[in-house]
């Protein structure tokens, strides 16, 4: 690859909120040169196609190779919001099918509210929308995560996560895969058209809730032994004031012992399908 000089991105101005520099950006430039830790980042309604710039890694920022491109890493940042600037959101787009959209690495105190996160065109084998690993107090609220992204949420290592108020849809896999993570929560949420695969996993994570979410018109391929809710034996989750309705699938979760449901509507003829 042949080197390129580095552009300098002068943000808007920062204003201040509880002492702290509130940013507003407009580009994708200004988006990605305003990461950092102790700041609230405003994003103005439009499309950022994270792949339409050049990829230049920073203090908390990197552009790691996949299969078909790169994707964007936020490293090492704490106490970071990056929040739309009013009701109008601001869609964030990357290009390459097997990347994550937007991956959180060793973060804390981080929150993207008021977003939309996909892909361009449709995806395949490893490219999520967000990816959270080693990281701690992670927050995605009033949000919009869709397909063709593999799975909505993707997490690894992480203590403390809420997906709140926000729809996980059309995503090729599945919703989300939960991995050694604790404090996990899915509130007052929509999950739909989602597919084909075990479409909640959980490896060695806890006490997962999914409460006041609805859960409807996603569909698993039969045949191949894939549920609902796939666990192992030191997860467990419980579905609580929830909908869980019109969705295609055989079997519900493979680990009954591990899952408890307490939903207002529940596809009820798959009750018969719990496994003992």
């Amino acid at each position: 690859m042949v080197p390129v000089a580095p552009v300098v991105v002068t943000p808007v101005e920062p204003e201040a909120k509880d002492g702290e520099p509130v940013i507003k950006v407009g580009t994708t430039k200004q988006l990605l040169a305003a990461i950092g830790s102790n700041r609230t980042i405003v994003v103005q309604p439009g499309t950022y196609e994270l792949s339409s710039v050049p990829h230049r890694s920073g203090e908390h920022i990197r552009w790691d190779d996949v299969h078909d491109g790169e994707e964007l890493v936020i490293h090492g940042v704490q106490n970071l919001t990056i929040e739309a600037a009013r009701d109008d959101r601001p869609i964030i787009l990357a290009e390459p099918r097997y990347a994550w959209v937007i991956k959180l690495e060793g973060v804390a105190k981080v929150t993207l509210d008021n977003l939309v996160l996909g892909h361009t065109p449709a995806g395949g084998c490893t490219g999520g929308v967000v990816g959270v690993s080693d990281s701690s107090d992670v927050t995605i609220k009033r949000s919009d995560l869709f397909g063709s992204g593999t799975v909505g949420v993707g997490l690894s290592r992480v203590s403390g996560f809420r997906f709140e108020s926000s729809a996980i849809r059309e995503c090729t896999y599945g919703i989300a895969e939960i991995d050694r993570s604790s404090d996990v929560a899915f509130v007052d949420s929509e999950m739909t058209a989602n597919g084909e695969y075990d479409l909640v996993t959980l490896a060695a994570s806890p006490e997962v809730v999914f409460r006041g979410c609805r859960l409807h018109d996603n569909h698993i391929n039969k045949g191949f032994g894939h549920v609902f809710f796939k666990l192992d034996e030191s997860s467990s989750l419980a579905v609580v004031d929830s909908q869980l309705e019109n969705n295609d699938f055989e079997t519900l979760t493979n680990r009954r012992d591990r899952v408890s449901i307490s939903c207002q509507a529940v596809d009820a003829a798959k009750l018969a399908a719990l496994d003992p």
